[in-house]
């Protein structure tokens, strides 16, 4: 029973390699359309696996913690390993999901042949990011905290897991998530949030309804903004558990989690 956190962790490194396979294995390739130096992008479609592959391990994540705590088993090795998994599912693994949007936002360019390597590198600012996010925790984490400090590294990495969902099912966002410009914006902004010092507000509430308040804000905003309009809403209610983690004063009695 004591390794069962450890399984879901292992299962969360192993659906993060899993998306990084799908993710490069649909490599975006040209193809030459009436001679005007025109180059469709094809390939983008089964980047949804690696998504999908993202968001099981964000279940697993939340799984084996769940399974730790229920359990009531703990250990450094599992907290090592936690990170480390994290570090490939939600670091890496959206880094590259980063690097094949740039990709296809400058193959879709004239003169995309001329596109130097170096301006796809920043995607991995997620991972350089999710790294030092991660060490942090590591060092100056403490049980039984209501607040993460700076941007949780699994939500990093969902809310780059969407962005092959919403350009698959949501083709009217194709062309904004395909700006490469907006992709640069994106990337700076969750990686400065990482490692930020903002708290960001955990889901387990304390207290009465005021302790709660925050996570039911969230879930109502998630709720109605995706029936509204669709897979976008993930990003409208992160804008609003960003701002409710910045304006919303928690009770005394919670505390901090780096």
């Amino acid at each position: 029973m004591k390794h069962i956190p450890n399984i879901f962790t292992l299962c969360n490194l192993l659906l993060g390699c899993m998306s990084v396979v799908f993710t490069l294995s649909e490599a975006p390739f040209l193809n030459t359309v009436d001679y005007q130096n025109f180059y469709p992008i094809l390939g983008i479609r089964q980047m949804e696996w690696g998504a999908v592959c993202i968001l099981l391990a964000a279940l697993c994540d939340m799984l084996d913690g769940l399974a730790a705590r229920v359990l009531n088993v703990y250990s450094p090795i599992g907290k090592d390993l936690d990170s480390l998994a994290d570090l490939v599912s939600f670091g890496v693994a959206p880094s590259v999901i980063i690097y094949q949007f740039l990709w296809c936002a400058y193959m879709a360019e004239p003169g995309a042949m001329d596109t130097p390597l170096w301006v796809l590198m920043p995607a991995f600012s997620i991972a350089i990011f999710a790294a030092l996010r991660l060490a942090r925790f590591n060092i100056t984490s403490a049980a039984q905290k209501s607040h993460f400090i700076g941007l949780p590294v699994p939500t990093t990495g969902i809310l780059v897991a969407c962005l092959p969902l919403v350009a698959m099912y949501q083709r009217h966002f194709q062309e904004l998530l395909l700006n490469r410009t907006y992709l640069y914006i994106f990337v700076a902004v969750l990686s400065f949030l990482m490692v930020s010092r903002v708290r960001f507000f955990k889901w387990q509430g304390k207290g009465g309804l005021r302790g709660w308040l925050p996570q039911l804000t969230v879930a109502v905003v998630l709720i109605a903004s995706c029936v509204i309009f669709g897979l976008i809403g993930v990003y409208i209610t992160f804008v609003a558990y960003l701002l409710l983690s910045l304006f919303y004063k928690a009770p005394d009695t919670a505390e901090a989690q780096a």
